[in-house]
């Protein structure tokens, strides 16, 4: 009796894209911009002090079908985050298991900061995935509640 070999982690991944009817390159995507959110959270200089939003969050929280092809922060302590420490974080060898490079083409403003191209090693082994990275320090969280919300007979979802 021959034993089946198992799929390796590469071949899971491209099973379940194909099974989730998603394109590989969008599944990679995803997947990547889950593994940058967490090296952004567990860096010292960032921990405890970012939000991720958008629709990455909320296919790797809820599995939206909702694909997206960047990665949007929010500050959510005082302050502010620089490049420097963006690319610190990003540079770490365990980061290096997932990020190739970090583009020299970034925009700064008062209130954010845009790393327009990173280039990153697909989980599926496939190509090369590029995201965009953005981190705002200005922009509320959540909305300002309505003069209505928490109201019983309240028409909100």
């Amino acid at each position: 009796m021959t034993k089946k070999t198992p799929p390796t982690m590469r071949q899971q991944v491209v099973q379940a894209a194909k099974d989730a009817d998603v394109p590989i390159d969008d599944w990679d995507r995803a997947q990547v911009l889950g593994q940058l959110a967490g090296l952004l959270a567990a860096h010292p200089s960032i921990a405890g002090k970012i939000a991720f939003k958008g629709g990455a969050v909320m296919h790797l929280i809820d599995g939206s079908p909702r694909l997206s092809r960047d990665l949007d922060g929010v500050l959510v302590a005082a302050g502010r985050v620089t490049e420097a420490t963006i690319r610190n974080a990003l540079g770490t060898p365990k980061a290096r298991k997932v990020v190739i490079e970090v583009s020299r083409f970034v925009t700064t403003t008062p209130d954010s900061i845009l790393f327009q191209v990173i280039t990153c090693h697909p989980v599926s082994g496939i190509g090369r995935v590029g995201v965009q990275l953005s981190i705002n320090w200005q922009a509320p969280l959540l909305l300002a509640a309505s003069p209505n919300s928490g109201q019983s007979g309240s028409t909100r979802p």
